[in-house]
Parts: structure tokens; sequence; C-alpha cells
């Protein structure tokens, strides 16, 4: 397990400035369970924009 600061999520955010970031992974989560936070992320909250990191073999 990386040290907070090391965490994709932390380096995203640190690279983008004033925007935040807010990290939603779990080792182990189906990708369809991504898709719904995403949707619910957008419908409820209104957020347009967001990065999905995937590595090799997680689909």
């Amino acid at each position: 397990m990386l040290a907070a600061p090391d965490r994709p999520g932390a380096q995203l955010e640190r690279a983008l400035g004033t925007r935040p970031v807010s990290a939603m992974g779990n080792p182990g989560t189906a990708l369809v369970d991504y898709a719904e936070r995403i949707r619910f992320a957008h419908t409820h909250f209104g957020v347009r924009d967001f990065v999905v990191l995937m590595e090799r073999g997680d689909v």
C-alpha cells in the first residue's frame, strides 16, 4: 500500500492545483461499480470530469 501522498489521487490533485480530487477506488471492485459511482456523482453532485485509472488486466 502506498503512503497517502504517493497515491494516484493525491498525485493528481497536486498536478491539477486548485481542483479537488475524490478518490473512489477500492481494490477488487468491479468495473461496473465504478461506472455506477460515476453516474451517481454526475447525477447527484454535477461532477463532469472523471479520471479512471486502470491497470492491465483490470478489464
